[in-house]
């Protein structure tokens, strides 16, 4: 690295006498040259100024300022000229003298140089600093040194920054004429020209590089205000601007050249060296520098030559400091990285941006970057344990609590991140860099410690059947929540990356039959083999590994997840009763039954409660939907039904996949559920996982050809079909029995209606008639998206009652049915095109064989029983003609003073932004305008009740909608003489016809007002007893199914 050499004599300035020369031609020039000056001042030794100052005053006659002649100082030489009054001691005003600095008296605070030194070190970057003790902060002469060696630092970064900004100032100048030589010169050249001509980037250089000796006292280069950290801050800054801001490439060159800006990228790292206040003043300065010298090399690549240091002279710094440097930033363990987001989220976007380059070199470097590449896996596979212990601690504790599911939350979205992250780079599409990655996230993140946690949960006892699931513990127990938040995790991968490689990877390891043998990936670290998961992984997917049988404990081995039965075509693989009978077999990978497939496939059955099979449901479903997952790995993961030999194999007891048994047994025991939230979030995520399972089943039905006696036999041996069924009865025995008890019986319409308007929603349709659906398969949906709530509950629920019964059971029949439905469709269609004489089945029919209908279809019986379609529109016209219908005028609160009536009620409805507020909009206008004596029409129709403006006086025929409610809404009805009020639920105010549910109106005389009532009582206890009537009929066929 070169040294900086300062200029045989230094001199100061002012501001004052600087600003005298702004109208010069070369001012740019003669301020650079003032602050340059000025600036080797401040920073140079104290032996060094005292003894310029003694040349000063010796040679201070000779120079004459006003007429612009330097008789001893040439500028070809290389001195600096003097642009101070000719007195040494320039007269300040009383206001300006305590701002001013004087360098040459600091230098020497008290009597010994040591203890001038010592000042300077107890406010240095360094850890290694001088710190005072309480006897000396209360020594005067002690603080008196603090204070102006923090005047000097202030005027020390003025100093840099300036500089700086008459550099770039300057270098964009278009002309500039030089009065001593009388040429005229490009801004580039007269002021960029005296910056690389006094070296000042080494200087810079040279200031973020310096440092305390704390060894020994000897003579310094530099005044110790070069060791302090807003100094060094400034000048990063000062550099960045530079960079960034030159307009002529030869000046970003020069800027690049010398390996300078590699130096200053490796002086400041590593981090440690720094202390936490120093780091939070350099920090984000540094990690600023490292994204501006970064987007330089993204816009222009060539540029690559001067960031790498391979072809150097310096052999101690990184091959490509840059990278490195954003890699040691985004890894560092300090609290003042790490807590910092910008700093940490602008290191990872650096690597990001780096690693998205397409120039050969700057791939080439990044390859065999071996050591950034250990670093960055090791920091986000920290990451990734890092977030899963502090889950674990979270979990660990009562299940509700809003508190923890904040915090979840948070820890769970910064999972998320990284995740997000690692997924980038592995698009970057680096194949040793991915290879590497890939391994040590499976190997220091995945399989230890989180696969190995849920391999080790301890499942209680007994028949899932056998155990209540309302007894659920209401603390997580420790391992548990090793086991939760390892599913937490696992499904935030899924969710979250799509490079099927490490995908593939990771359900191999999760849901294949076999695991490599934990003996033998301990023997293969202990050899100091780098790559151990991914081919022992790789191996077992291509069948090529040794079953160590003697891994089976009497548990598993009664279990019928962990069958010995490999796929008929792995002709390469052995099961052996000890790994000591292995021999002389070629075989590399010894293997064992997979206990986390047990362990997964076992929480699917319910029998360790609710909210683990929500857990392990959202992760099947995951697998399920990412790129990874298909039918050949399902086969590869034995997971699929083996439909080539339900036929034939009569030993095997059913085609079911252990996947398939496992969910029919929850959906058997879902009776079980809890009424609170618990259980609905695991029926819900029961129903998205079987619909995400079907094209799975019906591929495996298909598979070999479309041949009516295999489909026939596996959709009627289908285990989730059967299971549906039961539960579905199950429901709705409940239902008719709630239904029948008293109390409830009154209720039980509302609350069917209740749950059909909850459960269907209107599909966006132009045709005449609407159409209301259902998605089953995004059910699972919003827990996924609080899934932090899904393990630990904000608020405490509410006591059980029948009420909540009703509705629990209500609901659940309602899905359950549309799923049993769609299934029942699905065999419907498999079997219906094909008869038991056909053997194939064109090939065009394929695709519709295997499509899977996810949404559910509001039948007419659901449409009645919700009153989906029945209300009418609002500000559309009706007839009246045939129907039942009273005359009456509104409620005496509409005034025939119309000031204030026109913007009435319309205020806070906000925008007219749909077609349904435009009606609104319309409805509330005619309201407004009307009177007191204005004639309405009430219609009392078979489902519904409407209030009608007349389109005209004379023609009564028809109206104009302003009020629809069902009769359903209707609480009660009450006759006051000729007025009759009406209490509503499920409306909105409208104007002042209706007010919080309530609506008056004026006949002519109490026996009109009479005979209305009686019609409303009269089409409401008729609509009752039509939809009592109806809802009876579809729980008797669901029970029948």
């Amino acid at each position: 690295m070169k040294t900086f050499r300062s200029p045989g004599i230094l001199w100061n300035y002012t501001s004052r006498t600087i600003e005298t020369n702004r109208n010069d031609n070369d001012y740019n020039v003669t301020k650079l040259r003032s602050l340059y000056a000025t600036l080797l001042t401040a920073i140079a030794p104290p032996e060094d100024i005292h003894k310029q100052l003694s040349e000063l005053n010796e040679h201070y006659h000779d120079i004459d300022i006003d007429n612009g002649e330097d008789h001893d100082h040439d500028l070809s030489n290389g001195n600096v000229r003097n642009f101070r009054s000719k007195r040494l001691d320039v007269l300040l005003d009383d206001d300006n003298a305590e701002d001013e600095v004087s360098f040459e008296t600091f230098h020497h605070p008290s009597a010994s140089k040591a203890e001038s030194i010592n000042t300077w070190k107890s406010i240095s970057a360094t850890k290694e600093k001088v710190t005072y003790s309480f006897s000396d902060i209360n020594n005067e002469a002690t603080v008196a040194a603090l204070i102006q060696a923090r005047k000097v630092e202030a005027r020390v970064v003025e100093l840099i920054r300036s500089l700086g900004e008459v550099v770039v100032y300057g270098e964009k100048r278009t002309h500039y004429v030089d009065k001593i030589t009388c040429t005229v010169n490009s801004g580039n050249e007269a002021v960029f020209e005296y910056f690389c001509d006094k070296n000042m980037l080494a200087l810079m250089v040279d200031i973020v590089q310096a440092k305390p000796n704390t060894k020994s006292q000897s003579q310094s280069q530099y005044s110790g205000v070069v060791w302090t950290a807003l100094v060094k801050a400034q000048v990063l800054q000062t550099i960045s601007i530079l960079i960034s801001n030159v307009s002529d490439p030869t000046s970003l060159y020069y800027l690049l050249s010398n390996n300078y800006i590699n130096e200053i990228i490796a002086s400041v790292v590593p981090l440690q060296q720094w202390s936490n206040d120093a780091l939070d003043e350099i920090l984000p300065v540094y990690i600023s520098f490292l994204k501006t010298l970064t987007l330089q090399l993204a816009k222009s690549p060539d540029l690559f030559q001067f960031f790498c240091d391979k072809h150097g002279s310096s052999s101690s710094l990184p091959v490509f400091p840059l990278f490195y440097a954003a890699v040691e930033v985004a890894s560092c363990p300090l609290e003042a990285a790490r807590d910092d987001t910008f700093v940490n989220t602008t290191a990872l976007n650096i690597i990001l941006n780096l690693f998205q380059l397409t120039d050969a070199d700057i791939r080439s470097a990044i390859e065999e970057a071996y050591t950034e590449q250990r670093m960055l896996s090791c920091h986000l596979c920290n990451e990734i344990v890092g977030q899963y212990e502090s889950i674990v601690d979270i979990l660990i504790g009562p299940r509700i609590d809003l508190e923890r599911t904040q915090s979840l939350s948070a820890h769970i979205a910064t999972l998320e991140d990284t995740l997000h992250f690692i997924n980038d780079l592995l698009w970057c599409s680096q194949r040793n860099a991915n290879t590497r990655f890939c391994e040590t996230v499976m190997q220091h993140a995945i399989m230890s410690p989180i696969i190995e946690n849920m391999s080790e949960l301890e499942l209680e006892e007994g028949s899932h059947d056998q155990v209540p699931k309302s007894s659920e513990k209401q603390m997580y127990e420790k391992d548990e929540a090793r086991c939760s938040a390892g599913i937490i995790v696992l499904s935030k991968v899924y969710s979250t990356m799509n490079f099927v490689p490490l995908l593939k990877m990771l359900s191999i390891a999760l849901l294949h039959s076999y695991t490599p043998s934990a003996e033998q990936m301990d023997e293969m670290k202990r050899m100091g083999k780098d790559y151990i998961i991914t081919p022992s992984l790789n191996a077992i997917a291509q069948n090529d590994y040794v079953v160590v049988a003697k891994r089976i404990s009497s548990q598993q081995g009664n279990n019928s997840n962990f069958s010995n039965a490999i796929m008929e075509d792995a002709s390469t693989t052995h099961i052996l009763n000890s790994s000591k009978k292995e021999g002389d077999m070629d075989i590399s990978i010894a293997a064992i039954p997979n206990a986390t497939r047990h362990a997964i496939l076992d929480l699917l059955t319910g029998r360790y409660g609710d909210r683990m099979f929500t857990l392990v449901a959202i992760l099947l479903e995951n697998i399920l939907e990412s790129k990874a997952t298909d039918f050949e790995m399902l086969k590869k993961l034995d997971l699929a039904p083996n439909a080539t030999t339900c036929t034939t194999n009569k030993e095997k007891q059913g085609s079911d996949s252990f996947l398939e048994e496992s969910l029919g047994k929850f959906f058997e025991s879902a009776k079980n559920s809890v009424t609170f939230t618990v259980g609905a979030n695991a029926i819900d995520c029961a129903i998205s996982l079987t619909l995400c399972y079907l094209p799975y089943h019906v591929n495996a039905a298909t598979d070999g050809g479309l041949h009516f006696d295999k489909i026939e036999e596996r959709m009627q041996d289908f285990k989730i079909l059967t299971s549906i069924g039961t539960v579905t009865k199950y429901f709705a025995d409940t239902c008719a029995r709630l239904k029948n008890r008293q109390g409830l019986d009154l209720i039980f319409n509302d609350l069917m209606e209740a749950e059909i308007g909850h459960v269907f929603s209107i599909v966006d349709s132009r045709g005449p008639k609407l159409e209301f659906k259902c998605d089953l398969a995004s059910l699972s949906s919003r827990v996924k998206n609080e899934i932090g709530n899904a393990v630990i509950h904000r608020t405490i629920f509410g006591n059980i009652n029948e009420v909540e019964d009703a509705k629990f059971a209500i609901r659940r029949l309602l899905l359950l049915r549309s799923l049993y439905n769609i299934v029942r469709e699905v065999h419907a269609k498999c079997t219906g095109l094909l008869s038991p004489s056909s053997v194939n089945v064109s090939p065009r029919w394929s695709d519709g064989l295997l499509s899977v209908r996810t949404v559910s279809i509001a039948s007419e019986e659901i449409v009645l029983l919700g009153c989906l379609d029945k209300q009418s529109i609002v500000g559309t016209d009706e007839a009246v003609k045939d129907r039942t219908h009273f005359f009456f005028t509104p409620s005496l609160a509409i005034s025939d003073e119309r000031e204030d009536r026109t913007t009435f009620g319309l205020a806070r409805r906000g925008p007219v932004v749909t077609e349904k507020d435009k009606r609104r909009f319309l409805a509330d206008t005619i309201i407004v305008q009307s009177s007191s004596k204005t004639t309405m029409i009430l219609v009392v129709d078979t489902f519904e009740l409407l209030v009608l403006k007349p389109k005209s006086k004379d023609g009564m025929a028809s109206g104009t909608i302003l009020c629809s409610t069902l009769l359903n809404n209707i609480i009660a009805v009450a006759v006051d003489g000729n007025w009759l009020h009406i209490a509503m639920r499920n409306i909105e105010d409208i104007g002042v016809l209706v007010k919080k549910g309530n609506m008056a109106l004026r006949f002519k005389d109490a026996s009109i007002c009479q005979s209305a009532k009686e019609s409303i009582d009269r089409n409401s206890s008729t609509l009752k007893c039509t939809l009592s009537s109806k809802i009876d009929t579809m729980l008797k066929n669901c029970i029948e199914l």
